[in-house]
């Protein structure tokens, strides 16, 4: 199957001292996504640039949580341009979406429940049949980075209330992930994944 993209990986040594909350940057990761089109490499854009911070000085090195939260929020942004959203199967749910709301102002229609509209990141059959255009992506940025991480994703839209559990955000960010890579992509609970060379 055709990729939609792949990952462009420029990595450079820092030259001068570099902190991230108080830990030595040792490397700056710069992620490209990238397509060959007619024999010529056309760049779709960049996602975060990834720090990496040694927090001992004989441990490994590794993408703090919220940097690489980022990372694979982005991505999963990216993917969702470039292969869900244009996806016949979803413009079609989303078609049917705006009927049914303008049959409920229009007074047509009783107004839609959330069950009654077509929600992309429900359909299964049509996410699962769209990943391996974008396997290969998601596969490389887990070997540089780890997979997700939910703790990531709560470092980087921590809850405000005193309550347990996730944020909204978090909640929001962790069910798209979900439905993008995969339920089983996203880990739940899991070591820190050190950075590695590729």
């Amino acid at each position: 199957m055709k990729q939609i993209a792949y990952l462009d990986i420029r990595r450079r040594r820092t030259k001068r001292p570099m902190q991230y909350e108080g830990q030595p940057v040792v490397e700056v990761v710069q992620l490209r996504l990238c397509k060959r089109e007619a024999g010529k490499y056309i760049s779709l854009g960049a996602l975060p640039r990834l720090l990496v911070v040694r927090s001992e000085p004989q441990s490994s090195p590794e993408v703090p949580p919220r940097h690489r939260a980022l990372a694979w929020k982005e991505l999963a942004g990216w993917v969702e341009h470039l292969a869900v959203f244009s996806d016949p199967a979803v413009v079609a749910g989303q078609y049917e979406n705006r009927l049914k709301w303008e049959g409920w102002e229009r007074s047509l229609a009783g107004k839609p429940t959330a069950k009654d509209l077509y929600d992309w990141q429900r359909d299964e059959q049509t996410l699962a049949r769209l990943r391996p255009q974008y396997e290969k992506l998601r596969d490389k940025l887990a070997t540089l980075i780890g997979p997700p991480h939910t703790q990531d994703i709560d470092a980087l839209y921590p809850n405000e209330y005193d309550d347990v559990g996730y944020s909204d955000d978090a909640r929001k960010a962790i069910k798209e992930l979900r439905a993008v890579l995969g339920t089983d992509f996203v880990v739940t609970v899991g070591r820190v994944h050190t950075f590695t060379s590729i």
